[in-house]
């Protein structure tokens, strides 16, 4: 095999990491995200990934993120977007690309084990995409590709021919001809987050549009229709001849002699026509835009709000698209901070999209400024009202709240289920866990820490002694429903009591807790002791669980019978027994 060696430079700041040979150098931008609490500084914008990439050659191309003429054109090689402005990373295609150039493809004829024509593509790429798939921050790879899938009608040792490498190797060498017999894919760089691996790839120094094969490079295209001031390498849709290229300006593929690859005596094809991609850097910097949130609340009645944050330049001017029902909305902002919000109203019937565009351009800095657009979710509020564990009966509960009470979206508790109506209560949980969160299908999520709750709680001991007749005795207490609760006195005057499940509300409700209650005749003469034991016993439900038992003050009752205000002699009057 013979290849270029492309081995690339990468300039961070102003330190160099040299390579040998051709030469590519990128710039890497900070990923969109909170500015440092101890500058003023932002984090500039760039999806996380380099502005430009620039080869040996001077020539900086950045990454043709298309507007709507650009993508009816084809003028950026891009998974389509349904709206724009493009917007990370809700409305961000999961493939882009810096640079792309693809051959018309060689139609190779029917023969052999071909029984049909087959073809032959090549592509050649700098490319943006995500280590899984779908768009999300933080798995964003950059990585050269060079790929090649041919149908070969025979066995045997084969050559391909591309500008960026002769390739004649065990890859080549076909034991089984037939569709995609030889199929290579060189993709250097693709761990998530580095991207200097790319600059080690096959790719560079950039192709250009030539009249001849090798010849000079032609002039950019331009086109203020497509977006006024940009630069491409070609005309969308152009293809011809191109240079630059380290091994020849062509695709080629030579079949073993006597293959007829290429028809009747004929043992190769190759092709001097492509079609390029590349938007030239314009040297504007993205104006920086980071940390954008968007929530809502919607109450059952009255008004409700969107409210949006984000951070940009203090020159900036910041902008919400309109989405959904929500209008075009300027944000607002104390001038010197670089922090703006938007607090805007909503109905209960207002239809709400699923994220907002949020750009910010800064016109005191234009030309040296771009737009940046983001697009942050919009979500509600999840509040977390209570996490309790109940040692004594081993269960965990949950509350939890949206702000969203108008349409209720679905909350779950993280590891531990959906909510109903708001709760969830957990059983047989050993060893709970120090903090719990609540997410919500909506986005948005809460969370609280975990709080062990008493076995006995609301306790409290009454008694009423008439001057006349018997006397009562009464003790409350709140535990589990399942718990059996006697009451005592340690000095044997007041008779035992087993409280039963009490019809007085002494405490709030709580569907996790039963409250019990108890009562016995007292005479005049008995001898009432300071403090009441309550036990509680859950062992038929928990045998590991110990019985629990809690002091209470036994006190009498005070009714206040009259309280009035004298406001002309201002006098205070106040009767109880």
């Amino acid at each position: 095999m013979k290849k270029n060696k492309n081995w690339l430079v990468l300039i961070f700041g102003l330190v160099l990491l040299l390579g040998l040979g051709q030469a590519a150098q990128a710039i890497l931008v900070a990923p969109p995200g909170p500015p440092d609490p101890n500058t003023t500084a932002l984090p500039p914008p760039g999806f996380g990934v380099p502005l430009w990439y620039q080869d040996a050659n001077g020539l900086r191309l950045e990454l043709c993120l298309p507007n709507a003429a650009e993508q009816a054109a084809g003028a950026c090689i891009n998974a389509p977007v349904p709206v724009f402005p493009i917007a990370f990373p809700n409305n961000f295609p999961d493939e882009s690309f810096w640079f792309a150039a693809t051959p018309n493809q060689l139609v190779v004829p029917a023969n052999g084990a071909l029984a049909v024509p087959g073809k032959g593509i090549l592509v050649l790429a700098l490319e943006l995409a995500f280590a899984q798939g779908g768009v999300v921050d933080g798995d964003q790879i950059v990585f050269s590709r060079l790929r090649y899938r041919i149908d070969v009608p025979v066995a045997g040792q084969y050559t391909v021919t591309t500008p960026y490498g002769i390739f004649s190797g065990p890859s080549e060498n076909v034991t089984t001809p037939g569709i995609a017999a030889i199929n290579v894919s060189r993709d250097i760089g693709v761990n998530p987050g580095v991207y200097t691996g790319a600059l080690f790839g096959d790719i560079g120094p950039f192709l250009r549009p030539s009249l001849t094969p090798g010849g000079g490079a032609l002039g950019f295209f331009t086109d203020p229709l497509l977006r006024p001031g940009a630069s491409y390498l070609s005309p969308p849709g152009a293809v011809g001849p191109v240079t630059g290229g380290t091994t020849g300006n062509i695709f080629r593929v030579d079949g073993p002699a006597g293959s007829n690859f290429g028809g009747t005596g004929v043992d190769f094809l190759q092709t001097d026509q492509f079609a390029l991609q590349g938007r030239v850097f314009n040297g504007k910097v993205p104006t920086p835009l980071s940390g954008a949130l968007a929530t809502y609340r919607r109450p059952a009645v009255g008004t409700g709000f969107v409210d949006v944050s984000a951070n940009s330049a203090a020159t900036a001017i910041v902008t919400i698209a309109p989405a959904g029902q929500i209008p075009a909305t300027p944000m607002l902002t104390d001038p010197g901070t670089g922090k703006f919000a938007a607090h805007i109203p909503i109905t209960q019937t207002t239809i709400l999209p699923d994220f907002l565009s949020v750009t910010a351009v800064n016109p005191s800095l234009d030309p040296f400024n771009s737009p940046t657009t983001i697009g942050p979710n919009l979500m509600d509020l999840v509040t977390v009202t209570a996490a309790e564990y109940d040692p004594f009966v081993l269960t965990l509960t949950i509350r939890a709240v949206s702000s969203d009470e108008v349409f209720p979206p679905v909350l779950t508790a993280t590891g531990f289920g959906n909510l109903t109506s708001g709760n969830i209560t957990v059983n047989n949980v050993n060893a709970p866990p120090t903090t719990v969160t609540v997410t919500s299908s909506k986005g948005g999520s809460g969370t609280h820490a975990v709080i062990s709750v008493p076995p006995v709680s609301g306790t409290r001991a009454t008694y009423c002694r008439p001057a006349v007749g018997n006397g009562v005795v009464e003790a409350f207490a709140k535990s589990a429903p399942t718990a059996t609760l006697t009451v005592s006195d340690p000095t044997g005057q007041v008779p035992t009591m087993t409280m039963a499940t009490s019809p007085i509300p002494l405490v709030p409700s709580d569907p996790s807790y039963g409250k019990f209650f108890a009562q016995t005749p007292i005479t005049g003469s008995t001898i009432l002791p300071a403090t009441l034991t309550i036990k509680a016993d859950n062992t038929a439900t928990n045998p590991s669980i110990p019985p629990v038992s809690v002091g209470v003050d036994l006190e009498d009752l005070v009714t206040i019978t009259l309280a009035e205000y004298d406001p002309v002699n201002k006098i205070l009057n106040i009767q109880a027994n």
